[in-house]
């Protein structure tokens, strides 16, 4: 779910806000879990300006779509 939300969601820097905690469905323990599991996989990363990105585009354009 995550993965995907931050996919469709380019250069998120708010994970943990109520907004998306309900869009997503996920507790912010869950999100941070998560994200924790998909950087150290090299799924995401946090650029310069603190926003999570997909790092491969190829995987981004699949789970837009």
């Amino acid at each position: 779910k995550l993965l995907i939300f931050i996919a469709k969601n380019d250069a998120l820097k708010e994970l943990y806000s109520k907004d998306i905690t309900q869009r997503i469905k996920l507790t912010p323990s869950s999100i941070q879990r998560a994200i924790d599991l998909l950087l150290e996989k090299d799924y995401v990363y946090l650029n310069h300006k603190k926003c999570y990105r997909v790092l491969d585009p190829l995987i981004k354009e699949i789970l837009r779509n």
